[in-house]
């Protein structure tokens, strides 16, 4: 009993600090962007900006559109925040270097003329469309050595760029224990330790195989030689 008040008081703490971190942005603008995979950790971001925010402008990459897990959480998030403005659903950034380089697909013509796309170049895209400047993302500096180094700003907040990271002390127990309390089901991880999101993961590649096989075919339409992927996991 004692052990799970220090963690509901624990994770009430890590709720009003990323509150604060929200509010900061606050005091400049009443909207901010979000970006959102569907996974857990965008999600409870999602929930935090809600609290503080009068309007949010979500932004979702995707590898393939209408991929059912991803349009359940959709629209379960559009019912739940009456002050979501939008929800765009946006080809990921990483699909210029997918085509570019003919991954897990033959070698089509002109695949090599794909325009690269980086990802500023989406978060500017999106600033434009909203007119907001500030973006809010769900990323945690024990997630990777990769967003460790990203998240060296102070408080979480990144004043040259724009962004907002209310979550970046965060640990995964944290936010399964902020969804739980919120009453949003976590999503699947596809075997993967720490992310949620849906990816190019094999564990992700059969997700869709043995529970979407419409749009599993329509995957295959894209990239043929998926299949080639769950294989070598399998083997591996």
């Amino acid at each position: 009993m004692a052990s799970s008040r220090r963690q509901s008081t624990s994770l009430e703490l890590l709720v009003r600090a990323a509150e604060n971190v929200l509010r900061i942005i606050r005091d400049e603008t009443s909207e901010i962007v979000v970006a959102c995979s569907f996974g857990k950790d965008s999600l409870a971001t999602v929930d935090l900006c809600s609290r503080v925010f009068d309007r949010l402008h979500v932004f979702y990459l995707y590898r393939l559109p209408g991929i059912r897990l991803i349009e359940r959480y959709r629209r379960l998030i559009k019912r739940r925040y009456k002050n979501i403005v939008q929800i765009m659903m946006l080809p990921h950034f990483d699909l210029s270097r997918i085509f570019r380089y003919a991954v897990l697909m033959p070698h089509w013509r002109g695949l090599e003329d794909t325009p690269a796309l980086t990802f500023r170049e989406v978060e500017d895209y999106v600033r434009l469309k909203t007119g907001v400047e500030w973006v809010a993302y769900g990323w945690r500096r024990n997630e990777s050595i990769h967003r460790a180094v990203i998240l060296k700003h102070p408080d979480g907040i990144d004043f040259n760029n724009f962004r907002v990271f209310p979550i970046w002390r965060w640990t995964a127990k944290d936010v399964y224990a902020y969804l739980h309390r919120i009453g949003i089901p976590p999503p699947p991880t596809f075997g993967r330790r720490d992310q949620s999101g849906f990816d190019f993961h094999p564990a992700a590649l059969k997700y869709l195989r043995d529970n979407e096989p419409d749009t599993w075919r329509r995957w295959l339409e894209c990239f043929p030689f998926s299949p080639v992927m769950l294989v070598e996991w399998k083997n591996g």
